[in-house]
């Protein structure tokens, strides 16, 4: 995940850079909010947000902060900084510098209607064809706490060979192909028509890879992240607990909810999801 940024509305707020920690970002956001007498809604909101559990996911890791013990035992919500990235967002869309919406970031932030907004580095090539030259924009870290410089979420499409109730012949020739679409010129070829992070370290070292990072800086900010990986947890019923926290972070973002109620509320559902389904397995 990486923010992107409107880098002539930010220069016209009074900002040479990106923000780099959560205060930053408020502080850009409101300046680069634009009103305009008789209207209810801004012109231009300073931040956008896509409404999902990634939403939360984002700044909570990038805090250090994560949902789950290491045994993913334990929820690991009870946190001022787990609460303070929920209040970070609640209180950019109260404060009416940003909103969060299920529309895909890089449609507004084309049309200059959003100054920042955080979504993966595949939205870098859909910024590109939106954008067309009208105004300069950069791909930047996600901000963060000071002091607490936590992970980035990086996500990814899965591929796998099922062993039934294929034939061994089927199976060698989907190795095969898999092979085929991730060598390392591949993985290169695919990561810079989409934006990804390539799958390959050596896909980075190909001339025709470096000379692509160097007539496109905002792509090269991902690949530089990459030590800085984090993942979502991975227990079975992980899916159960996304559609959990997303339902109640968004009712905190939208002010349905107080923040502090809507995470307390959160990590008890969490808790009954791991009761459930830790004591079955232990009980079989």
């Amino acid at each position: 995940y990486v923010l992107c940024a409107n880098m002539d509305m930010l220069r016209a707020a009074g900002f040479d850079r990106p923000p780099e920690t959560w205060e930053e970002l408020r502080e850009t956001a409101r300046a680069c909010t634009l009103r305009e007498p008789g209207r209810s809604n801004p012109k231009v909101y300073g931040f956008l947000m896509r409404a999902g559990v990634e939403a939360y996911s984002v700044p909570l890791f990038r805090a250090g902060e994560g949902y789950l013990s290491e045994d993913f035992r334990e929820v690991t919500l009870d946190t001022p900084l787990a609460l303070g990235a929920l209040d970070l967002l609640a209180g950019m869309v109260s404060d009416g510098s940003a909103y969060i919406d299920t529309t895909y970031p890089a449609i507004p932030f084309g049309s200059e209607q959003v100054a920042m907004y955080i979504h993966s580095s595949a939205a870098i090539p859909f910024n590109e064809r939106n954008i067309r030259g009208k105004f300069e924009w950069s791909a930047a870290p996600v901000p963060y706490p000071p002091g607490h410089e936590g992970g980035i979420l990086f996500q990814g499409t899965n591929i796998g060979i099922f062993s039934r109730p294929h034939s061994p012949k089927v199976r060698r020739a989907a190795w095969r192909f898999l092979k085929f679409i991730t060598n390392t010129r591949n993985a290169a070829r695919w990561s810079i028509a989409t934006g990804y992070v390539p799958v390959r370290r050596s896909s980075v070292d190909l001339p025709e890879m470096r000379e692509f990072l160097a007539e496109h800086p905002n792509n090269k900010v991902p690949i530089d992240l990459i030590l800085q990986a984090v993942f979502d947890p991975k227990p079975h019923y992980w899916d159960q607990m996304r559609s959990q926290i997303e339902s109640y972070a968004l009712e905190a973002i939208n002010g349905q909810r107080p923040p502090k109620e809507a995470l307390q509320i959160m990590s008890e559902k969490l808790r009954e999801i791991i009761e459930y389904e830790v004591g079955n397995k232990e009980g079989q």
